[in-house]
């Protein structure tokens, strides 16, 4: 479906980690689709994820900047988590889609920049970041008095 329909001016992503902290980020650069028969365009649609370890246990969090035009006019990004337009015709796009996962010491998130969503089984997904992490537990057990 997307075969020819679909450019951009350029990509980066980066990946970091350390022993308390995981982020990636990606970009999308002069992304231009008319995919769906619908004209989506935006200058840049970044993304970031980030876990971190904290005494109350792991933290996950993403964050998302872009200019975004559907059939050349500007979709308000409001920065708000799974942020959903209907385009019309069964299509419609989730800005800023942030999917957690994991329990206990273990957490990770997926934040992408840009999901759209076509009738049936096509999707698109522009700019997609993943982080997680596992951190070590503070429980040490203390040993009983021998009698």
């Amino acid at each position: 479906m997307f075969n020819g329909l679909i450019t951009f001016g350029g990509l980066d992503a980066t990946t970091q980690a350390s022993f308390e902290q995981s982020r990636s980020q990606a970009i999308v650069y002069g992304l231009n689709s008319n995919a769906g028969g619908v004209n989506i365009a935006s200058d840049v649609v970044a993304v970031s994820s980030q876990c971190t370890c904290t005494n109350n246990g792991p933290v996950c969090e993403g964050g998302l900047f872009g200019n975004l035009r559907v059939g050349g006019s500007p979709v308000a990004i409001t920065g708000e988590i799974n942020q959903r337009e209907n385009l019309g015709m069964g299509i419609f796009i989730v800005i800023n889609e942030q999917i957690q996962s994991g329990s206990g010491n273990a957490r990770a998130i997926t934040v992408n920049g840009l999901r759209v969503i076509f009738p049936g089984a096509d999707e698109l997904v522009v700019s997609s970041a993943h982080s997680g992490i596992v951190c070590a537990t503070d429980t040490v057990q203390e040993a009983s008095p021998e009698q």
